[in-house]
């Protein structure tokens, strides 16, 4: 769920974005 979502409503495309998005991922 929470990736579907990340990756469809911020879609990042950085390594610091992805931090940023899903800080609970790291």
């Amino acid at each position: 769920m929470l990736r579907l979502k990340n990756s469809k409503q911020f879609r990042p495309r950085k390594q610091s974005e992805v931090t940023k998005t899903k800080p609970a991922a790291l």
